[in-house]
């Protein structure tokens, strides 16, 4: 990966990866937030909450992004070239997706 023609090393490019989708999803928590209270009649915008918004929807992308690098590091969840579609691997991806998205959701939903 290069930034203004810069290379960078895997580790920069995943740091990069990581803290764009932590920004990002937090912005997403704190506008999910403010649209629910916009279409609500009962409540009214309150800033610590669309930060607690924020909060937990950059934990959920954290998470996801962390669960699907283990299961595509480990080999269970084959990605890009040479990802075959055998019967194996299309309930490893399964696997990997329902872990990488629902448990996260689940967890942090709990929480804020």
């Amino acid at each position: 990966m290069t930034i203004a023609g810069k290379v960078l090393s895997i580790s920069q490019s995943v740091g990069l990866l990581l803290g764009t989708a932590a920004a990002t999803n937090f912005v997403a928590g704190v506008t999910g937030y403010a649209m629910h209270t916009a279409g609500s009649e009962t409540e009214n915008f309150n800033i610590l909450k669309g930060i607690s918004a924020g909060i937990g929807q950059t934990g959920k992308g954290v998470l996801t992004f962390a669960t699907a690098g283990m299961y595509v590091g480990s080999g269970f969840w084959k990605v890009g070239i040479g990802a075959k579609n055998t019967i194996f691997s299309i309930m490893g991806r399964s696997e990997g997706r329902f872990a990488a998205n629902y448990i996260p959701n689940y967890i942090l939903d709990h929480l804020f």
